[in-house]
Parts: C-alpha cells; sequence; structure tokens
C-alpha cells in the first residue's frame, strides 16, 4: 500500500503472492474480497475518522462462513464508540450476536413494524434453537409460528427496469402471499453501475446464481430475463430457435437452464430452489400496455 507518484492523495493496494513474489491488484481480486476489504476499512478506520453512524445493507453477500465471523466482530468492536446498522438475511451473521441486538422488520397489514423481541419470547424460543435458526424458520416475527419452509425469493435480472420492478410491485405482490423477501439483483458487472443492464453471458450469470444458493440454503431463486437477444451461449437458446411458438421457445430455455444449474450444484441440490423465467418479450413494452395509466404517469392525460 502506497500513494501513487503523481497523485500522493491516491493509494494504491497490491499484493505478494506468497512463495512466489508476484504481485496483484484490486482488478484480480474477487467481489467477496473486495467486499470485505471495504468493510473492514469502514469499521476499522479511526474514531476521529468515523461517521456518527454507519448504516452496511446485507454485508454478508459474498463472503466466506469464516469471514462473515471476523465481520461481526468487527461491527461489534465499531459499535462501542458508533452506532451501527446492519440489515441482513444471513443465519450465520445473525448467530454472532445477541437477542437484545436484534429488531425485527415484520409486514403487518400493508406497512412495516420494526420492534425488539419481548425477554419472554427470546427465553422461550432459545431454549430450542439459535437466533440463525430461527431465522431460517421464520420465528423471528413476534407470535408467528414456526413454518419448515422459509419463503425467500432472489429474482436474477438484466437491468435496472427489472429491478425496480421487483423491488417496487412484484415484491409486494409476492410478499401478500406468504414470501417472507423478495428482491432483485443484476446478473454480471455488480460492481459497475455504469455497465448494468443486457444480457450477460451465462457463465456470469450461473456463477451468480449459484453463488446465491450456495450462501443460502433456504432461500429460492428465479431469473427475469427476455428471450430478445439473448446470448447463445444460455442453455436452450439455440434449440429454442426450432420451436414453433412462444410458449414453447421459453419452455425450452427455462428447462435448460434448470437442468444446467442443476447439474453444476450437484446430486443433493433440490431442484424446486431454482425456478428460471424467461419472458418472450421485452419487458420494457409493459410500461406501455395500459395507455391511460401511462399518459397519466408522464402528465399527459391528453395522450390517453
Amino acid at each position: 500500500m502506497e500513494p501513487l507518484l503523481r497523485n500522493q492523495d491516491t493509494i494504491k493496494l497490491e499484493w505478494s503472492h506468497q512463495g512466489t513474489g508476484q504481485y496483484f491488484d484490486v482488478s484480480s481480486l474477487s467481489d467477496g474480497t473486495l467486499r470485505f476489504i471495504a468493510l473492514a476499512t469502514l469499521f476499522l478506520q479511526p474514531k476521529r475518522f468515523r461517521p456518527s453512524a454507519i448504516l452496511v445493507a446485507e454485508p454478508e453477500l459474498g463472503l466466506h462462513p469464516y469471514a462473515i465471523g471476523l465481520l461481526a466482530s468487527l461491527i461489534r468492536q465499531a459499535s462501542v464508540d458508533t452506532q451501527v446498522v446492519v440489515s441482513s438475511q444471513s443465519s450465520l451473521l445473525l448467530d454472532h450476536f445477541s437477542p437484545e441486538d436484534v429488531l425485527v422488520a415484520d409486514r403487518v397489514e400493508g406497512h412495516t413494524e420494526i420492534k425488539r423481541l419481548s425477554p419472554a419470547t427470546r427465553e422461550e424460543w432459545l431454549e430450542d434453537c439459535s437466533l440463525g435458526q430461527l431465522w431460517k424458520k421464520t420465528r423471528l416475527a413476534e407470535g408467528q409460528r414456526a413454518v419448515e419452509h422459509v419463503a425467500r425469493l432472489l429474482i436474477h435480472i438484466e437491468g435496472p427496469t427489472e429491478e425496480d420492478f421487483v423491488n417496487e410491485v412484484l415484491g409486494d405482490s409476492l410478499r401478500n402471499h406468504g414470501f417472507v423477501s423478495v428482491s432483485a439483483r443484476i446478473v454480471g458487472n455488480a460492481r459497475r453501475r455504469d455497465r448494468r443492464g443486457g444480457i450477460r453471458p451465462w457463465a456470469m450469470a450461473l456463477k451468480d446464481i449459484v453463488r446465491h444458493l450456495s450462501q443460502d440454503p433456504e432461500c429460492l431463486a428465479s431469473t427475469m430475463v427476455d428471450f430478445y437477444a439473448l446470448p447463445l451461449d444460455w442453455p436452450g437458446r439455440a434449440e429454442a430457435a426450432r420451436a414453433s411458438t412462444a410458449v414453447e421457445k421459453g419452455r425450452v430455455v427455462e428447462q435448460a437452464l434448470h437442468a444446467d444449474l442443476c447439474e453444476v450444484m450437484g446430486h443433493r441440490f433440490n431442484g424446486q430452489r431454482f425456478i428460471p423465467f424467461l419472458a418472450m418479450h421485452e419487458f420494457e413494452a409493459l410500461l406501455f400496455s395500459d395507455c391511460a395509466a401511462f399518459s397519466a404517469g408522464i402528465g399527459e392525460s391528453r395522450l390517453n
């Protein structure tokens, strides 16, 4: 770690591989390694430089289980003299904290309620399992019965339009039908927002989906991508060209995606956890399907 020769205010990070002397920089590191470096920098900075409050969403993403334990230690250390608020869906991270540290967000009659568990509830439930196990069973909501299936869904999408649709529209609908959590994530090039959008090669999408399913063994995963301009390296894409109807084309690709991912995950993987979806039209076309709503949305009612 040293300042650049021509810009002393910029620090360059380089690593030397033990035993070989080979150097590599940030561009050679994985998403998880980069994330942990950033989080460690955030939580370990001197108190005089640290903000009065730190808010982090899902810091566990991409981290090895051992690194999640180190992360929890950094969070606790920083929280001694700084307010730290962390949102997480990781049972591993939750297990490193006490019940008194946890606030539970629950959806009640269309709005979100955030509260602590009562002492009586904590004492009763924690006799049988850890905080992480409670989360896996969706029992952290006050008074909620334990269920064996956790309806958490992450939809892998191709661009910001689909991301907004899942997070702002589809998520609310699915949560009203029993899903605890619904969120979207753009596949590929996740670190560069200026390069987001457009369908990535299947190898990149597959890597993201496999990582998600492996890190959270209780969740479900799906896709939301358009058939139009779908790269030919996506399983089933070439074969779908021979199908006679749009429905058949979509079914061919979805079945091929499912088969390929299940093969990568191995024979112990529960195939019901991956539910691929392929749209046979450009998703943005839905924006124009209701002329009245569209004209009202852009403030041009005369177009209706």
